[in-house]
């Protein structure tokens, strides 16, 4: 468990959601594009997103590029199922809060 990272923090996962959409997906890789607007919206999330997402279990790595205003998250589809990217980047609230939940617990049993 990563000593920089507390369950709370996942909730900067929902934060940035308004801001980011997934460009490709396949299982065990995840491109998301962000809008610039994160910036000045979600500042936390610019600053500890990355470490919150490594800290998931089954994150392989982690690659953010400000010039492509991407994330490339590579990942163990046998630990982290390919839908939860879906759930926590498509329409439904209730269903990326619900992921975000899941991370939660995941993470504070170890």
């Amino acid at each position: 468990m990563s000593a920089t990272v507390a369950p709370e923090d996942f909730d900067l996962l929902l934060k940035g959601r308004e801001h980011l959409h997934i460009e490709s997906h396949v299982p065990g890789r995840v491109r998301l594009k962000f809008d610039f607007s994160i910036v000045s919206s979600a500042p936390d999330l610019v600053d500890r997103g990355r470490d919150v997402i490594a800290a998931i279990r089954g994150i392989r790595d982690v690659d953010a590029s400000l010039f492509a205003r991407s994330l490339t998250v590579e990942y163990d589809p046998e630990v982290l199922p390919p839908e939860w990217w879906d759930q926590l980047y498509g329409d439904d609230e209730a269903a990326a809060r619900a992921v975000v939940e899941r991370l939660k617990q995941a993470y504070a049993a170890g």
